[in-house]
């Protein structure tokens, strides 16, 4: 991977990270690479060299992301960047609770039902408090309804019971082992 590209990441997942749960947008992004650099580098076009895998693509308007595009990482994304072990941590053990829950609620599997849950319960599940811990469980959110098994509303609800199998399939991935030292 490029410097420039593992920079962009980093410098979304820092900007995340710092808003306590709100994916950037490219002007940001490219303000903020402006200030570290102190010159600049063309952040719309560093992001769309960025493989999906890692960089959900921004919505595009005559073939250019418009400035307040939102620029969303992927869980893998997020796993590249330094400081992220807290929030793949926690995206990992959600998924695991998650997929208990809907075990529990759904036995025949059946697609069409969704996983009702609220934030308290989640932050109860991956072992944060509401109070000291909110921009952790806020991260944890954004990244659950960024990967599409989460819809905001209240309480949260898991989309399909087909999400948890893919799911599991994320925590066997070489990131996720690497990250926690799995074989």
């Amino acid at each position: 991977m490029k410097a420039e590209t593992q920079q962009v990441l980093q410098t979304i997942y820092d900007l995340f990270y710092g808003s306590g749960g709100t994916w950037p947008g490219l002007r940001d992004l490219q303000r903020e690479l402006n200030r570290r650099n102190g010159r600049s580098l063309d952040a719309a076009r560093i992001a769309r060299r960025i493989p999906a895998a890692l960089l959900k693509p921004p919505c595009y308007t005559d073939g250019y992301p418009a400035p307040t595009a939102q620029l969303v990482l992927t869980v893998e994304g997020i796993a590249r960047c330094v400081g992220s072990g807290e929030d793949i941590e926690n995206f990992v053990t959600a998924v695991q609770w998650l997929a208990r829950l809907a075990g529990r609620s759904n036995p025949a599997g059946r697609v069409e039902r969704g996983v009702r849950y609220t934030a308290q319960q989640l932050a109860d599940a991956v072992s944060l408090s509401m109070e000291s811990d909110y921009k952790a469980i806020n991260r944890l959110v954004a990244i659950l309804q960024a990967e599409g098994w989460a819809q905001d509303g209240g309480s949260t609800k898991i989309n399909s019971w087909a999400r948890f199998l893919r799911a599991l399939g994320y925590l066997a991935l070489p990131w996720h082992r690497a990250a926690f030292g799995l074989s």
